[in-house]
């Protein structure tokens, strides 16, 4: 598809200092991680380690390909925006999965989501969860302009915080899928300890997931006020259902069978989704709107 990398995108002359962000994105994007390191190695090998392509004597600009190696080596997710929507779309879609799984085979709603996982429905149940899980721990964030951030936070300003939260959610969303919840009576026993870890585990995720838009998502200056409130109302459903937990025995009885937990935790996590479609839509939109310089399409022609 593309064409001798090294010399059609690192060997590119230009009056430029160094590549903008988003023809770095956008060529990353396009030629694929592992060529562009590869080439920006080979660059290094043929002219020095210290310098990508040794200078403009060369052909080449060391900024840009400082940059280019930079981002290709950074993430994949953090140049792909729609990656957060894939992920919202996934969280939106797991409560409704399940609950429209129990209608359509006439089987009655459980008390949970986590429930689900002694159904016909486990499968779904487990494997968005592990998919879910694999996304958020691979997450990195690594913002374009972070003296716009409005915490003065260095591990918010940089990204760190966004990479150790996704870990710490990715890994909790493992443990909740191969760790099920108390079972049924009508079930199979099994230790007390594994419906202890998972109860455990499910409220590491759900405050990690809280966290996202309250704490992170809420940097944005066009949308900061919206990605807090989501933050507030997962916290507001995340004591709601503690609170049920600790309830009097006479009033968890009585509510019951209004599947209260099963409510308010298909809330929370379709606001999780919802908050990640919609930060996943506002990046890609900055980042359309941000490109299509005619600088990017000089050097995606020469690449092609």
């Amino acid at each position: 598809m593309f064409a001798d990398p090294p010399l059609s995108v690192l060997a590119y002359h230009s009056n430029h200092d160094a590549l903008n962000q988003n023809v770095i994105d956008t060529v990353v994007h396009e030629i694929g991680t592992d060529t562009v390191v590869t080439a920006c190695n080979e660059r290094d090998s043929q002219f020095g380690a210290n310098a990508i392509g040794a200078g403009h004597e060369h052909g080449l600009l060391e900024p840009a390909g400082f940059e280019l190696k930079q981002a290709a080596e950074g993430s994949v997710l953090e140049t792909h925006p729609h990656y957060r929507t894939a992920i919202g779309v996934l969280g939106v879609s797991l409560p409704l999965l399940l609950i429209v799984s129990s209608l359509v085979q006439k089987q009655a709603l459980q008390g949970s989501i986590s429930a689900y996982y002694f159904t016909s429905a486990r499968d779904w149940f487990v494997g968005i969860l592990w998919v879910i899980g694999v996304f958020l721990f691979f997450y990195r964030y690594r913002p374009r302009k972070p003296e716009l951030a409005r915490s003065q936070k260095e591990s918010i300003r940089s990204g760190a915080a966004d990479s150790w939260l996704g870990k710490a959610a990715g890994l909790s969303a493992v443990v909740v899928a191969l760790f099920p919840t108390t079972p049924p009576p009508a079930s199979s026993a099994q230790p007390p300890t594994i419906g202890m870890v998972h109860g455990i585990a499910a409220a590491i995720l759900f405050i990690c997931l809280a966290f996202f838009p309250l704490l992170l998502f809420s940097q944005s200056r066009q949308r900061g006020r919206v990605y807090r409130r989501y933050g507030v109302t997962m916290i507001v459903l995340l004591l709601l259902v503690a609170a049920y937990a600790f309830a009097p025995d006479s009033l968890r009885e009585t509510i019951a069978p209004w599947r209260p937990v099963l409510i308010l935790e298909s809330l929370l996590i379709i606001i999780f989704g919802v908050s990640w479609f919609d930060r996943g839509l506002e990046l890609a939109a900055t980042a359309r709107a941000e490109g299509g310089d005619d600088f990017e399409k000089q050097v995606l022609a020469r690449a092609s």
